[in-house]
């Protein structure tokens, strides 16, 4: 996986990109080359989002509905979409997700992003080349 990374992070899972992608994008003004990233990177995210709510255990269906895919917070320097769970509705996320003394884990984040992680970047890479293409000819 030379220059693309999934990693898990403690709120989340972070995918960054790859070096050719990089390079292009940043020979593109800034408005544009968000516009690519943010393009490219939802549909893989996606992917990732449908598998998390398809592991999570079910009792009565609270937890996966509080799964939800959002852009990231605003920044100059990154774009991305997180995978969050609603907290208001689903408080015991982490303890499902990591265990608790009485309760094994039931890992439902960190099982997607082993098992379908791969994919997203696959996706996302395939994406943001299409795009670029279609920039490319729009430039033209």
């Amino acid at each position: 996986m030379q220059g693309r990374k999934l990693t898990l992070k403690k709120n989340g899972i972070e995918i960054t990109g790859d070096k050719e992608i990089d390079t292009f994008l940043k020979n593109l003004p800034a408005a544009a080359a968000k516009k690519i990233m943010r393009k490219g990177i939802r549909p893989a995210m996606k992917v990732l989002h449908k598998e998390v709510k398809n592991k999570v255990p079910v009792d009565e269906g609270q937890l996966k509905k509080a799964i939800k895919l959002k852009a990231a917070k605003r920044s100059r320097s990154s774009i991305g979409m997180d995978i969050t769970v609603n907290k208001e509705d689903a408080f015991y996320a982490a303890m499902v997700e990591d265990g608790t003394k009485n309760r094994p884990p039931q890992s439902f984040i960190r099982s997607t992003a082993d098992a379908h992680g791969e994919q997203a970047l696959t996706t996302a890479k395939n994406g943001m080349k299409d795009i670029i293409r279609e920039e490319a000819k729009k430039l033209k």
